[in-house]
């Protein structure tokens, strides 16, 4: 009851731009949930299956920046709107074939729509509210997407209702599940249709000029950092488990359901966070704290004894996503929201892109433990970084 009072407080833009980030959250589980199985099911290894990520993370940085420009300068809702639409193309391509092109191209396909959503949503979620709400809009939305994933994860167990429904080839029935995340994707770009967006004094005209040039590096160094250290490990989860503990998709969906529930908890603590310790703090301190818990999950003697660590570093590491969100639309220039939105993803999404075929050779050719050990060490210099960048910025402590 506190949570739908809570959300009684924001206004129906806002209301509608949540739905539409929880469709998307189904979808997003949907996606990267069934895709390193549908590819294990065709015969490829984690090498390839990291390749397979690369092309959508790679298509994404490719084309965020400039979606970033543009949808400040001709307006951020029809780009998030045409970005579900891209998304939803690039999932059914993917779903067509296991054939190499058809898997590399529908992934670059869905990573540019993704490029459209993820360097508009942030930007035009923050305009529909006033600026002291910033944090707590933002715990809302990673709340409902978060909790949408646990949603879309229990597609872990489609392909077996398929296979048991329909008498097809596992192989088949994965192809399905990716077909219908894809057609649900579409649903997520409706609500964005009744979406009023406030258009201010902007000039109808594509520019790159940043006055908060001096915060967006800064987000940039620690963004290479982190998101190369977790291309390593954190998409390539579900084939670490397969390889290391025999782990199929239903089971596997059913953790991080479980783990997008506790972190879709967390994220409704984001604002306390940010009042109590700060932005940066509260940053620092929940990253921090989840770099043993990700360096006791190889560890584990068995699957069922990792699954509470994987959960509480998963919640603790996303917690800080609000936080780290809204501390960026809090120190740049409202007018560049979108372009440093776009400029921070890249700079996260192309190590990240390149770290995960490393991941997936690692776990092929030299150590099923490495990546997770690897990525717990870029976490903790992360950490340390990210501290020493922010400590003095002027945001200690924030709603």
């Amino acid at each position: 009851m506190q949570i739908l009072r809570a959300f009684e407080g924001i206004g129906r833009d806002a209301r509608l731009l949540l739905t539409s980030s929880f469709i998307g959250g189904v979808t997003y589980a949907f996606y990267f949930l069934i895709l390193p199985f549908y590819l294990i099911s065709a015969g490829y290894d984690a090498t390839w299956i990291g390749i397979a990520n690369a092309a959508f993370g790679v298509s994404m940085t490719l084309f965020i920046i400039p979606a970033g420009i543009l949808a400040d300068s001709f307006g951020r809702k029809r780009f998030n709107l045409v970005g579900y639409v891209i998304m939803s193309l690039g999932m059914i391509v993917v779903a067509l074939s296991p054939s190499v092109p058809t898997i590399i191209g529908g992934a670059a396909l869905s990573g540019f729509g993704g490029s459209l959503i993820f360097a508009s949503s942030g930007a035009l979620l923050a305009g529909s509210v006033s600026e002291g709400r910033l944090t707590t809009i933002f715990s809302y939305s990673y709340f409902l997407s978060t909790f949408a994933s646990s949603l879309g994860s229990a597609a872990g167990w489609l392909p077996t209702i398929l296979i048991d429904l329909l008498r097809v080839s596992r192989l088949v029935a994965l192809q399905g599940t990716m077909g219908i995340g894809g057609a649900i994707t579409l649903l997520a770009g409706i609500p964005l249709l009744f979406v009023h967006e406030a258009r201010t004094d902007r000039k109808r005209e594509a520019r790159f000029s940043l006055k908060s040039r001096g915060i967006i590096a800064k987000f940039m160094i620690v963004n290479i950092f982190i998101g190369f250290g977790a291309g390593l490990t954190i998409p390539l989860f579900p084939v670490y488990f397969w390889k290391k503990f025999g782990v199929d998709s239903g089971p596997m969906g059913t953790l991080q359901a479980a783990s997008n529930l506790v972190a879709a908890l967390a994220f409704l603590a984001a604002p306390r966070v940010a009042s109590w310790l700060g932005r940066v703090r509260g940053i620092v301190i929940t990253t921090g704290i989840s770099v043993p818990l990700l360096v006791l999950i190889p560890l584990a003697p068995s699957f069922l004894l990792s699954t509470p660590l994987f959960v509480a570093r998963q919640a603790l590491i996303n917690m800080n996503s609000p936080l780290i969100d809204s501390l960026i639309m809090r120190l740049v220039d409202e007018k560049e929201r979108a372009t440093a939105s776009g400029v921070a993803q890249l700079f996260w999404n192309l190590p990240n892109s390149f770290g995960q075929p490393v991941g997936g050779y690692m776990i092929d050719k030299i150590w099923i433990d490495a990546p997770p050990f690897s990525t717990a060490a870029f976490y903790a210099v992360y950490t340390t970084m990210f501290w020493f960048m922010f400590r003095n910025v002027k945001d200690s402590r924030a709603p």
